[in-house]
């Protein structure tokens, strides 16, 4: 299998949430995982843009978050 090394800041401005990142290390440490587990990938991470988290206050105060009887 064949790797190309992308960095983050070359990458950065087209990651959305919800893509995932698949890591092959580059140092000994990942070489000697890589020969015992026979796999390729070193780690696994999931993106999730600080954007996608925030809460749009207004639409929180529309409605209480406890309806009262």
């Amino acid at each position: 299998m064949e790797h190309s090394t992308v960095l983050y800041d070359e990458t950065k401005d087209t990651l959305k949430t919800e893509y995932l990142a698949l890591f092959h290390g580059m140092l000994i440490i990942s070489k000697i995982d890589e020969f015992f587990t026979a796999s390729q990938l070193f780690n696994v991470g999931m993106v999730i843009k600080s954007e996608d988290l925030l809460i749009n206050k207004e639409k929180l105060l529309e409605r209480p978050l406890i309806d009262v009887l």
